[in-house]
Formats: structure tokens, sequence, C-alpha cells
């Protein structure tokens, strides 16, 4: 495969994959996460389409602090999800977005992975989004 094949089958991976995560969103909500905490093959260039996959086992809750820095307009408010049990990735990536809009920070748009935060709040897991811009 040459270079401009592979981009071309790398663009209709991820093409997928936004069409996946843009289907799970609420009813008229705008999509503004970038999800890219898929496994990457950089040998073949193939992208694995994890968003079925459970992320996290158990019960957990996302937080993600508001960091007036990003919020142009300082509208935001630090985000914190509903309970979720074994939440899969495209859950996460809907959480994410959820996210994006409540924290205002537009900056920070591909969702890359999670991290424990290793704190708990009303007994779950807390864990933060990883986000890239």
């Amino acid at each position: 495969m040459n270079v401009q094949e592979s981009q071309e089958f790398f663009e209709k991976q991820m093409d997928v994959i936004k069409k996946q995560v843009n289907a799970a969103l609420p009813e008229g909500q705008e999509s503004h996460v970038y999800y890219s905490a898929y496994p990457f093959n950089h040998d073949t260039d193939v992208i694995t389409n994890n968003l079925d996959d459970v992320a996290i086992l158990g019960q957990i809750m996302m937080v993600q602090e508001y960091d007036k820095f990003w919020d142009d307009d300082r509208e935001g408010e630090t985000y914190r999800s509903a309970p979720m049990n074994n939440p899969t990735w495209l859950e996460l990536a809907v959480a994410a977005n959820v996210m994006i809009i409540t924290t205002q920070d537009l900056h920070h748009r591909f969702f890359e992975g999670i991290r424990n935060t290793n704190t708990e709040i009303d007994g779950l897991q807390v864990f933060s989004f990883v986000m890239g811009s």
C-alpha cells in the first residue's frame, strides 16, 4: 500500500468511527469530540474499532475539572457524569462530548483515553478524560 492508499484507508476507518460516535449522541447535540482512544497498528495502518468494548469494569464516575484558561466565554463548569457501570468506549466518547460542552474547553477535543484519579466520590471510583488538541 502506497502512502496515498494508506491515508485513504485510514480516513475511511476514521469516518466509520466518527459516524458511530455521532449516531450515539443525543438528538440535537452538536458533536465536538474526536475519538482517538483506539488501538492503532503502525505497521499496517489499521485502526481497531474498540467503541463497543468495555473500557472500565465496575461502577465509576467521570470527572473533568473546569479550567477558565480554556473557556473563552467563562461560562463552563466542572463536569461530573452520572454513575456509569462497565462503560464502553462509545459511552465514554458520548460522555466526553458532554464534558466538552460542560467545561467549554473547545481546545481539547481529541478523546485519547482515560486516567484513574485514585479518588472516590460517593463510593464510585473516579476517572478523568485524557484529551488532546
